[in-house]
């Protein structure tokens, strides 16, 4: 019978095992993924949770294995897994940096199209102004800023 103290052993040596079987580098499990593995009730069942974790060397193409790994049914009990911010940081950064290569590209689109006007680029996105300003602190963008028409007084 299997004891979930046992399974992140369990889970190293089959790691090692099929890595080395399908020559490819060592993954190392994440936090969240071995909460996952702790959750799920094994039914003493060896075989499966090696099953699991050679589908899930498979299914990885980095070199962390992460609970989006893990089978349908298994990511079921992975919302029963209380997330803490160190479960959070396990997940791999690709979202937010394609949110905030979005957010950038956005931002920069807006402000070319209003001619580095942050009023009203500002006021045809629909946030404020000091929001705006914000988000370009925050996206290191460089804002041109426009130019001021010189009045020229007639002789």
């Amino acid at each position: 019978r299997m004891i979930k103290s046992d399974i992140p052993q369990l889970v190293d040596l089959f790691i090692h095992k099929h890595c080395i079987l399908q020559n490819c580098p060592v993954v190392t499990p994440t936090k969240t993924f071995l909460e996952v593995l702790n959750e799920h009730s094994w039914s003493g069942n060896v075989r499966e949770l090696e099953n699991v974790v050679e589908r899930a060397i498979v299914m990885c193409s980095g070199k962390k294995l992460h609970a989006e790994h893990l089978p349908d049914v298994l990511r079921l009990t992975a919302d029963r897994v209380k997330l803490t911010s160190a479960a959070i940081d396990d997940y791999p950064p690709v979202f937010k940096m394609a949110r905030k290569q979005f957010e950038k590209e956005y931002l920069l689109s807006a402000l070319h199209k209003h001619k580095g006007n942050i009023s009203h680029t500002a006021e045809a996105i629909g946030i404020t102004r000091r929001n705006l300003q914000i988000k370009i602190k925050q996206l290191n963008i460089a804002v041109k800023k426009p130019k001021k028409r010189r009045r020229t007084v007639s002789p």
